[in-house]
């Protein structure tokens, strides 16, 4: 109910799979950097991790996006913009601070090489 405080569960994202997922889309308000730092040490493994891409969320939660990206980085995973017109994704190259126009962005991490599998109109 609006205004009014709801109790949830809360559960590790690492708790709830079975299996190697193929993909991960999160939509959670800023969260992500911690919920991700938290999957990158698990046993888990994913190719495609989707997020929303709100600095505005991240900053409310003590993250930048710049902290964000060094994180997935750090594990391999590079950012690209997606489009919701089918657009291929855009890579966005380590050091070019993403400024979203709107208040959030759709966005993929992976490896460029797990990406040219999805689009084979890209090369490596």
């Amino acid at each position: 109910l609006p205004g009014k405080p709801t109790a949830v569960d809360v559960r590790r994202l690492s708790d709830l799979v079975t299996a190697n997922p193929r993909l991960i889309k999160m939509d959670i308000e800023g969260c992500e950097y911690e919920v991700l730092r938290d999957w990158m040490t698990s046993s888990w493994q994913c190719p495609y991790i989707a997020i929303e891409y709100n600095l505005e969320a991240l900053d409310r939660m003590g993250v930048t996006g710049a902290q964000l990206r060094k994180l997935m980085a750090d594990w391999g995973y590079e950012m690209f913009l997606l489009f919701s017109d089918g657009m291929l994704p855009l890579w966005v190259p380590e050091g070019v601070d993403v400024k979203c126009s709107r208040q959030n962005t759709d966005v993929l991490f992976c490896r460029s090489t797990d990406l040219v599998t999805l689009w084979p109109e890209l090369s490596v």
